[in-house]
């Protein structure tokens, strides 16, 4: 069971707490005596995280956490407020036995500890004086074990490999995710692979050699009229976030007849939105020549270079597109037309076979996008990374684009697959099945809504 006792500076401690014997703790782990009491722990340090183990009687509580050990005692120290000398079994009688048995098997095979109604009473019959203010922390809050417990044990990661269409702010919660950490604590190895291009990513997905794909709805559909069957799990941006630009010597839809317009790859959001400007600037495909040219910034770098005559771009694209003088033709971002440009999406098989595994994954990945919103300097410190840019104009455009696009509830927008539909029909895009359930299943969202989920990660980042 676990609990995070503490977060701050983009680092937290997290408590577990289990049935167990001194052999359950890693053969590599030193013994020391804390100043207080001079109580015996055990620490180990594995896959650069300090784990403090302390046990008292049957209950073992590891403290984990990336900061140094002696700060993790000092810490641990300041969150105690109970008296030191409560007895356990006075703690014990709060919780319920199913809380305080989950079944644990240490890394060195030795047991595997079980709850039951006997050995519940036996232990809660037992009593014990001066816990230490650590203990005492720890086991107030009885959780169940995590992931990141098996972890410090030495248990292998799951690995887990996501595509990507290009590095854009709406695939930020992935970036946060593992920049705080946040996918090991449940228990995952993400990758993140660049499939350069939506179209191309769901080709990659479909075969299985990833188990997602961040991509919008529009090639889903088209992808699930040929025969695919896809499901859109969690949104990043329920609206079009594309702004077309253009030479600063095209004006009008007039003066791009003719020309060329770069996107990713045909089918992806990107030539959609080509398609919708199209149409406002009363113009169709047949009246330009489209070519692939893969993410916004390279777009962006073939009309400066005169290679195009227009691109659709993103953020942080776009603001450096208005610093070089180039047009906003088309602003498909001002208008906040409801959609589903980018979104975490698996094969229907998949989802039913490995719900759990993508739980964890929305998980880690929603608690990114928290994360990114809690914490501005963090966020933008990491823009400036993953972007190579120290524009504060860059940065911060990019960093509110990803604010104004994030559903805190991450659930891909109905009224928005809708319009997607509605609108791929009247560019004369066939989209096989107009019902949306064929095409999101937000099944793991509702559940994780149930369960309180949601309302946790506004309390633990201060967004209530």
């Amino acid at each position: 069971m676990f609990l995070q006792i503490y977060t701050g500076n983009g680092l937290s401690i997290t408590c577990f707490t289990f049935l167990g014997t001194a052999e359950d703790a890693p053969k590599d782990a030193r013994a020391i005596v804390a100043p207080v009491r001079g109580i015996k722990f055990f620490t180990s340090l594995k896959n650069g995280f300090n784990a403090l183990l302390h046990r008292q009687r049957d209950v073992i509580c590891i403290l984990v956490s990336r900061i140094p050990t002696e700060q993790i005692l000092a810490i641990a120290r300041l969150r105690a407020r109970l008296d030191v000398d409560r007895t356990l079994s006075d703690m014990l009688e709060k919780i319920k036995p199913e809380f305080i048995y989950p079944t644990v098997t240490s890394s060195l095979g030795s047991r595997a500890v079980t709850h039951g109604g006997a050995r519940m009473q036996h232990v809660q019959k037992r009593t014990t004086t001066s816990v230490t203010v650590l203990f005492t922390a720890a086991i107030v809050s009885l959780f169940f074990i995590g992931p990141l417990a098996a972890q410090i044990f030495g248990a292998e990661l799951t690995e887990f490999e996501v595509g990507i269409s290009a590095e854009t702010m709406t695939v930020f919660p992935l970036c946060m995710a593992e920049s705080g950490g946040l996918y090991e604590k449940e228990g995952l190895k993400v990758q993140v692979v660049n499939m350069a291009g939506g179209t191309r990513g769901l080709q990659v997905l479909l075969s299985g050699k990833v188990q997602a794909m961040h991509v919008g709805l529009g090639p889903v559909i088209q992808a699930n009229r040929q025969g695919a069957d896809l499901r859109l799990i969690a949104s990043s941006s329920n609206t079009i976030p594309f702004t077309i630009f253009s030479a600063p010597d095209v004006k009008t839809g007039t003066d791009l007849k003719g020309g060329m317009i770069g996107v990713s790859t045909f089918g992806s959001e990107s030539d959609i939105a080509v398609t919708l400007a199209l149409k406002q600037l009363r113009l169709t495909r047949k009246d330009v020549t489209i070519v692939q040219m893969a993410n916004s910034s390279q777009r962006l770098a073939a009309l400066l270079a005169g290679q195009v005559k227009a691109a659709p771009l993103l953020e942080p694209a776009n603001t450096k597109a208005r610093e070089q003088g180039l047009n906003p033709l088309v602003d498909l971002a001002a208008a906040n037309v409801p959609w589903v440009f980018d979104a975490v999406v698996v094969k229907r098989s998949y989802l039913e076979s490995h719900r759990e595994l993508l739980t964890r994954f929305l998980k880690a990945y929603i608690a990114g996008a928290y994360l990114a919103l809690s914490n501005e300097k963090q966020a933008k410190e990491l823009i400036a990374l993953k972007f190579k840019t120290h524009d504060p104009k860059v940065i911060n455009a990019s960093y509110h684009d990803f604010k104004r696009q994030m559903p805190l509830d991450a659930e891909p927008s109905r009224a928005g697959a809708e319009n997607v539909i509605e609108q791929l029909q009247a560019i004369g895009t066939s989209v096989g099945s107009k019902n949306v359930e064929d095409h999101l299943d937000t099944s793991i969202i509702q559940t994780l809504k149930k369960d309180g989920f949601f309302s946790a990660l506004k309390r633990q980042y201060g967004m209530e």
